[in-house]
């Protein structure tokens, strides 16, 4: 996976990506990169979190994810995120197509400490053979 570039996007940033970033996308593509766009959500977690009276604890700079949140951030980001970075990629001429870490069992990851911090981990494997046929069949 040599020709693959991987950009991390925050959530303040998705509502203030600019053409130029798109334009880079573009050309990363026309170059026969495979582009593969990461994204948060942590402002909107928090905001419908506070719209639904379900308190934000944070450890350690570490949001606590228990079930109720762990529930709330699958909606945000699969519901909310997500959809709106398809439309922006889409709109600027970008074909996308949206996954999560469950499709094709893509990411697989411990717990970092799950009694202090409830559902948060880190990725520990990728699933590399379905990734590089999802990115194949772009």
């Amino acid at each position: 996976m040599m020709n693959l570039i991987i950009v991390k996007i925050g959530g303040n940033a998705i509502h203030s990506l600019t053409p130029d970033f798109f334009e880079q996308l573009k050309n990363w593509r026309q170059a026969g990169k495979k582009v593969l766009l990461i994204h948060g959500g942590g402002p909107q977690i928090s905001q419908l979190a506070e719209k639904l009276s379900i308190p934000t604890v944070k450890k350690d700079g570490i949001r606590v994810t228990d079930e109720a949140t762990l529930s709330l951030t699958k909606m945000v980001l699969l519901g909310n995120a997500q959809p709106e970075l398809l439309t922006r990629l889409n709109q600027a001429g970008l074909a996308a197509v949206g996954l999560n870490a469950a499709d094709e069992h893509l990411l697989s990851g411990n717990f970092i400490n799950e009694a202090e911090y409830g559902n948060v981990g880190n990725i520990s494997a990728v699933n590399e053979i379905a990734l590089s046929k999802l990115l194949n069949d772009q």
